[in-house]
């Protein structure tokens, strides 16, 4: 379904008029309008979970995201490139992680939720809430726990000082080989306060040093 996907949303992008007969997608005679400003189109993000789609993506010369734990992402990266090949070029490779840089720990006596939904007069909505107000599974509860010390025990969140969280992402790119680091830093639960007092010292004492 995703390659499939995939080739529709090409041909969309690079032609006047789309007829598409698939498995899983169909359409006829559609006239594609909006053209994009990047030729042929632009940058192409994929979001993988197993080695399969990130040669896909690969293939294509797309740039990579997930979320899944770092065994994971080491075999999405080694997928890159043939092998014994180096890659032709070297796509943004990304994990996902939620690194809290402040003085609160996952052993605090208030555990952030972090995607577990809860009437709005009582915490407030959490990541699942749009798939909770349109009746549908949360897609990533089999992937990250409910409460954050679970989510850091799977070495996919740290929280503690700036020197922690430096040596994480430090660690993250050897252990996986990505090439590039996106972190969520507001979730779940986690007040505003804290989100912003981590972002804050993310980028004045961990991100220099990647650089």
């Amino acid at each position: 379904m995703n390659r499939e996907a995939t080739a529709l949303i090409l041909k969309a992008l690079t032609s006047e008029t789309v007829n598409f007969e698939g498995k899983f997608y169909r359409c006829k005679n559609v006239r594609i309008e909006a053209r994009p400003l990047q030729q042929p189109y632009p940058p192409l993000w994929f979001a993988p979970i197993e080695a399969g789609r990130a040669a896909d993506a690969a293939r294509l010369k797309g740039n990579m995201v997930t979320l899944i734990p770092d065994a994971g992402v080491k075999a999405l990266t080694a997928a890159t490139a043939p092998p014994g090949k180096s890659r032709a070029r070297t796509p943004r490779i990304c994990l996902c992680s939620a690194p809290s840089a402040t003085s609160w720990s996952p052993t605090a006596t208030t555990k952030p939720t972090i995607w577990r939904v809860q009437p709005i007069g009582s915490g407030g909505a959490k990541w699942a809430f749009l798939w909770e107000w349109a009746g549908l599974p949360f897609p990533i509860a089999a992937v990250y726990p409910e409460e954050f010390d679970a989510l850091e025990a799977m070495n996919m969140g740290v929280a503690g000082a700036p020197e922690s969280v430096r040596r994480y992402v430090a660690d993250s790119v050897t252990n996986t080989g990505i090439t590039y680091f996106v972190c969520d830093f507001a979730f779940g639960s986690l007040p505003y306060a804290a989100a912003a007092r981590s972002v804050e010292l993310f980028a004045n004492e961990v991100m220099p040093a990647f650089r």
